[in-house]
């Protein structure tokens, strides 16, 4: 859970202003994550319309509202932007003219709006800093934002610029837009700014100039409230004191993914038809009526099989012994086998509480069907429909029935740093994680693409408490036709940007590869801290290591201060370094350097090396401030524009003087001249 000091910019205006290319671009520059509200209810309409909803009922498209809400996903990466429902890629399709003629009237619905406006609510609430931007952000989504702006232009300019987009003549794009803005009025008032909202004419701005502006507006802000520049609390995740925790188990391609997913409210788990997806054991949050719990999905239980299925089955047994209840799920379309009948008598042998489900009773005749488990003599089976949604409340009633008031779940006063583990497949992420949790927590097999979801684990040294998740391998690309490798490495991605420090492990017995130089320059654009692992290093003779040595050189020469680990994950040795690592990386991270002494350094540094003069004048630094930590982001505001190797050479003799080693530094320049705002 992020922070509760989010910094928010809200970028309200009318359609055709710019708002999304604007505020994406306003995004990138300051770091921070983006929110398109407007997509969410153009998303919602497109679901609504494949569903074949009557849209003129409120009483029927609100009652969509689950099922959206369960399957959407939104990227908030301003550079990637991407809507998804179900697995499907809709970032195209909710800008179709079906989309908009249909958008205005949904999202006025009171029901809809207080539904998505306390989703979005809480998607900024996770983050540390994010561009808002849609209709009623200041006033209604966002009202305690750093900066508000309302957006606006002539009707002719901003028909002239959506024309050039949709490839439609300026008179009828205008008049679609009026249209469109009158209909948004009679739900909110956007265009009637309060005392606190600056107004922005970009009637003659281009959007680089529109986004100058914006990021301008947003320094005087941090810059006059000395409130907002304080540092950021430890972003630390926190679950509930000993949870109970209940292990879904069964054979494979029962359905216990999307059983999860259903529980839980979000694709969080890959869902394919293939069977053995699921490969680790995964814990997720849950809750049912005010009580939580840890939900653990486990791979396909078969009891004889190949090594890398051994290894699956090994898992979902140890997520049985260590669990509170067993949900044990059947396919109620397929009839009790063996393998089931052996599955059985391990759940008695654990002496745990237990419940039998069977899935897939989509209709009356599988539901007449599940009653044939009753010869398994684990009581009654209860037919449900993951996919549908159908009898899931009637098994977590149950669920709660049997399940301890206090499990064998973490400490909620537990507070720990947040560590993801990545890299290509194969590279030892699992071994590691493995080798500091001193169990076989993580499948390793030599089979590349082993790990599909990310496995985490608490791990205690020196007292610090560290949260490693180990993701899945991350290959050159990822196509929505490769499968669950594809879902693999968007929440691997994911795992990145909510991580406080990332581990990237290198094979050291290959070449560094293009996705390994992506995956750091990724993690650098999404400011975490960093530490590289040269993986493999015992296994390499000198001439092997003198070589690898003079490569990374070569191609990490522009973040010579990454620190560089060789290691062993296999035997352990160097390994246990890695913590100092990251705590020195993190303490970089962290890092806050006071108003007095980076001035007094920035004068220093001006006195023996100006900025070289062009066109006859001398750009001068007048002072400067740290904007945030997490990464440590300085703003400098100045006479003139910087160039770039100034600026580069600020940032190297600002890493000379204090450090940041292990972490990405920002900097921003702002020119104190008065820009003119019409």
């Amino acid at each position: 859970m992020q922070s509760a000091k989010s910094t928010v910019i809200a970028i309200d205006g009318g359609a055709g202003v710019g708002k999304s290319s604007t505020s994406k671009k306003v995004a990138s520059i300051l770091n921070a994550t983006y929110l398109d509200t407007g997509a969410i209810y153009r998303a919602f309409t497109l679901f609504c319309l494949l569903n074949h909803v009557n849209v003129d009922s409120e009483t029927e498209v609100t009652a969509q509202l689950d099922a959206f809400l369960r399957d959407v996903y939104i990227s908030i990466n301003p550079d990637e932007t991407a809507l998804m429902i179900a697995d499907n890629d809709i970032t195209q399709e909710v800008r179709s003219e079906v989309v908009s003629l249909h958008v205005s009237k949904i999202s006025a619905y009171p029901s809809v709006r207080e539904r998505l406006i306390k989703m979005q609510q809480d998607i900024i609430a996770e983050q540390e800093k994010i561009v808002v931007e849609g209709r009623d952000i200041a006033k209604v989504v966002a009202p305690h934002a750093v900066l508000k702006v309302l957006l606006t232009a002539s009707e002719k300019a901003k028909a002239e610029r959506r024309g050039l987009e949709l490839h439609a003549d300026t008179v009828s794009t205008q008049k679609q837009l009026e249209e469109r803005d009158k209909a948004d009025l009679k739900v909110n008032d956007f265009d009637a700014p309060d005392a606190d909202v600056e107004v922005v004419d970009n009637t003659n701005l281009s959007i680089d100039e529109t986004v100058d502006v914006i990021v301008d507006l947003f320094w005087q802000k941090m810059s006059e409230n000395d409130s907002i520049l304080t540092d950021f609390e430890p972003v630390l995740d926190v679950k509930a004191m000993h949870l109970p925790r209940v292990a879904v188990i069964g054979r494979a391609n029962v359905g216990k993914s999307t059983f999860i997913n259903r529980i839980i409210g979000s694709r969080a788990a890959i869902v394919e038809d293939t069977p053995g997806v699921t490969r680790d054991r995964v814990e997720y949050l849950a809750s049912w009526n005010g009580k939580d719990f840890e939900l653990v999905d486990t791979g396909g239980l078969e009891l004889q099989g190949d090594i890398l299925q051994n290894y699956i089955t090994e898992q979902a047994k140890r997520a049985i012994d260590e669990s509170d209840v067993i949900i044990f799920l059947v396919d109620a379309a397929i009839t009790a086998s063996s393998v089931d009948s052996d599955i059985v008598k391990y759940i008695r042998r654990s002496k745990k509480p237990h419940i039998l489900v069977a899935n897939k009773a989509d209709d009356s005749v599988l539901e007449l069907s599940a009653a044939s488990f009753w010869q398994l003599g684990l009581g009654e089976p209860y037919p449900i429909s993951a996919l549908h949604g159908i009898g899931i409340g009637d098994v977590l009633d149950e669920i709660m029935k049997i399940m301890p008031a206090e499990g064998s779940g973490r400490d909620a006063n537990m507070e720990y740093r947040k560590v993801a583990l990545v890299g290509r497949p194969n590279v030892g992420k699992s071994s590691l994680l493995n080798k500091f949790s001193k169990k076989e927590r993580s499948i390793v097999s030599e089979q590349a693409g082993t790990t599909r979801d990310p496995v985490d684990e608490l791990i205690i040294h020196d007292g610090v408490n560290w949260l490693f998740v180990d993701t899945a391998g991350i290959k050159r690309k990822f196509t929505k036709d490769s499968g669950a490798d594809y879902y693999s490495a968007i929440r691997a991605n994911i795992a990145i940007q909510n991580a406080e420090v990332v581990v990237i492990i290198i094979d050291a017995s290959q070449e560094i590869a293009e996705q390994d130089i992506r995956l750091i320059n990724e993690t650098i654009s999404f400011g975490r801290a960093i530490v590289i692992a040269l993986n493999k290093w015992d296994l390499m003779d000198d001439d092997r290591r003198e070589y690898i040595n003079r490569i990374l050189d070569q191609d990490l020469s522009h973040t010579p201060w990454i620190p560089i680990l060789r290691i062993s994950a296999l035997t352990g040795k160097n390994a246990e370094k890695l913590f100092q690592h990251m705590r020195e990386a993190l303490k970089s991270w962290d890092m806050r350097i006071s108003t007095g002494r980076l001035n007094a350094f920035l004068s220093d540094l001006q006195a023996a090396h100006p900025h070289p003069i062009r066109g006859g004048k001398q750009p001068r630094i007048l002072y400067a401030t740290q904007g945030s930590i997490r990464p440590p982001h300085f703003v400098l505001f100045s006479t003139g524009f910087l160039e770039r190797n100034y600026r580069k050479y600020i940032e190297r003799k600002l890493r000379e003087t204090f450090g940041f080693d292990g972490s990405p530094v920002k900097i921003s320049v702002r020119v104190r001249e008065k820009r003119r705002r019409k």
